[in-house]
């Protein structure tokens, strides 16, 4: 009985399996960032568009309480001014103040 050799065809072999690890890698990638788009548009549908009304009654009321003026205490004199006039007076005080230090 003649023993019969067996031809491999290693090139085809190694090729098949850099082929199949590199549509592996490449299909992992687009699953990853398929469930990242979903996640990501699950999150906006859910708590970014869903605001509620009461957080909107109180950014509401947040945002004008810091852009008006009003009288908190009469005894004390104590009122509330806007945020954006606050800041300017600050920056006038610190500026004035880093003056007297440098004379």
């Amino acid at each position: 009985m003649a023993h019969e050799q067996d031809q491999q065809n290693v090139p085809f072999i190694v090729g098949i399996g850099v082929f199949s690890g590199a549509f592996f890698v490449a299909f992992a990638i687009a699953v990853v960032g398929l469930f990242r788009w979903w996640d990501l548009d699950q999150r906006e549908n859910k708590i970014v568009d869903k605001i509620g009304v009461e957080a909107r009654t109180l950014q509401a009321d947040q945002a004008a309480s810091l852009g008006s003026y009003r009288l908190l205490d009469r005894e004390t004199g104590r009122v509330s001014i806007p945020i954006d006039r606050a800041m300017d007076l600050i920056l006038e005080e610190y500026v004035a103040n880093e003056e007297g230090d440098l004379q």
